[in-house]
């Protein structure tokens, strides 16, 4: 667990490719207007047993939760946010344009099951700097399931 926690913190770490404009931005007012706002993405995945609570455990308390976090950071910050939370998932190349992706309970049901396309595309937005916060594991049964599938990310193509 520690391994692949350094592992994420270490990616997280790399700059990205949107990071260039950053660094051409003049004065804190170019880089606000570079920067955007903060989107709030919920990854939408499929596990072994699809279906389950609420449609798939993806989207345990969607919309409300991600709704009511980013009520909480304008509320409590000076970052602008979306109004709305976005749903992605890891196969779309729109992840590419944000830099946090939150995914939740991904060892429910079975574990995690991916397509090529899919794990290409997570791995290249790892390697590129995106951040993945993993969220709600519910006993050794479901992280035993998560950490099963989930290395396939940092596995090089042949």
């Amino acid at each position: 667990m520690k391994q692949l926690l350094i592992i994420l913190l270490g990616l997280s770490l790399i700059p990205s490719a949107s990071g260039q404009a950053f660094q051409s931005a003049s004065n804190l007012d170019d880089l606000y207007d570079i920067a955007g706002e903060f989107a709030f993405v919920r990854v939408n995945y499929d596990s072994y047993y699809s279906g389950g609570f609420y449609g798939g455990p993806w989207q345990t308390d969607f919309p409300a939760a991600d709704e009511n976090f980013l009520r909480g950071v304008a509320r409590l910050t000076n970052v602008r946010v979306m109004s709305e939370p976005i749903v992605l998932r890891f196969d779309d190349e729109e992840i590419f344009d944000y830099p946090f992706l939150y995914a939740l309970e991904m060892g429910r049901n079975g574990g995690l099951y991916f397509s090529p396309e899919e794990i290409e595309n997570l791995r290249e937005y790892l390697l590129r700097g995106g951040f993945l916060l993993i969220d709600d594991f519910w006993g050794q049964g479901q992280w035993d399931a998560f950490y099963r599938d989930f290395p396939n990310f940092f596995q090089t193509a042949s």
